[in-house]
C-alpha cells in the first residue's frame, strides 16, 4: 500500500468511524476509496463557531470606537471643584452652560470654599450695592502698590478661557465674618458673546449683583 492510499484509508476513517477496521477488498470500500483518491487534497473548512468569534470580536471593535465618539461628543460640565493639598480651591465655570448655581455653591460648601455664586443681572434690576467689606475696597485713584497690596490680600484670582473661567480660591484670606460673593454672567451681543466675572468680598451676601456697564468708547 503506497502512502497515497494509507492518506485515503485514513481519510475515510476519519470520515466514516466504525467499530473495526473496513476490508478495503470489499467492492463498497474500493469504490469509495476511488472517489477520495480522485478528490483534491484540501484541509476541511474552519467551524462556522470561529468565524462567528471573529465577527464578535469586530463588533465589540466598532462598539468601542462608537463608544469612544460618544463620549468625545459629550458637553463638557458646567462646572468642576476641586481642593488641592495646599488650601486652594480651584472652581471651573462655564457661564453660558451654568443656569442655576444651586449645586455649584452645595459642591463649595462641601470643601470649605467659603463661597457663594450668583448670577448677575442687568444694573437697573440691582439697585442696592454689596456691603463690601471695607478692607476689600480699592481706593478711587489708587497708587501702583496700593494695588499690589489689593491683589496680594485678594482671596481669589481668575482669567477667563474660550468658554470658561477658571478661579483660583485662597479661604483662608477670607475673613471669618466675610463670604467671598462672585457674580457670573453670559451676553450675546452684536459682537459675540461676553462672559462677566465679579468677585466681591462682603460682610451680608446681597441678594443680587449687577452686570458692569462696559466703559463708554
Amino acid at each position: 500500500m503506497n502512502d497515497r492510499t494509507a492518506q485515503a484509508l485514513a481519510r475515510l476513517r476519519a470520515a466514516d468511524p466504525a467499530p473495526t477496521a473496513p476490508d478495503p477488498r470489499h467492492p463498497q470500500a474500493r469504490d469509495l476509496l476511488s472517489r477520495v483518491l480522485d478528490s483534491p487534497d484540501t484541509a476541511p473548512p474552519a467551524p462556522a463557531r470561529n468565524r462567528r468569534r471573529l465577527v464578535v470580536g469586530f463588533a465589540g471593535a466598532v462598539a468601542v470606537a462608537a463608544a469612544g465618539v460618544f463620549a468625545l461628543a459629550q458637553p463638557a460640565a458646567a462646572y468642576t471643584v476641586d481642593r488641592h493639598p495646599d488650601g486652594t480651591v480651584a472652581v471651573v465655570i462655564r457661564p453660558s452652560q451654568l443656569h442655576s448655581p444651586d449645586k455649584l455653591n452645595a459642591a463649595l460648601a462641601r470643601v470649605g470654599a467659603r463661597t457663594t455664586v450668583l448670577p448677575m443681572v442687568p444694573a437697573g434690576q440691582c439697585t442696592t450695592p454689596p456691603d463690601i467689606d471695607p478692607a476689600f475696597r480699592m481706593p478711587d485713584d489708587p497708587t501702583p502698590e496700593q494695588v499690589a497690596a489689593q491683589i496680594a490680600r485678594f482671596p481669589v484670582d481668575y482669567r477667563l478661557g474660550d468658554e470658561e473661567v477658571l478661579i483660583t480660591i485662597r479661604p483662608w484670606l477670607i475673613p471669618s465674618a466675610d463670604t467671598l460673593a462672585l457674580g457670573y454672567a453670559f451676553a450675546a451681543g452684536p459682537d459675540g458673546p461676553t462672559t462677566y466675572v465679579r468677585p466681591a468680598v462682603v460682610r451680608t451676601m446681597p441678594g443680587c449683583l449687577p452686570i458692569p456697564t462696559p466703559p463708554r468708547r
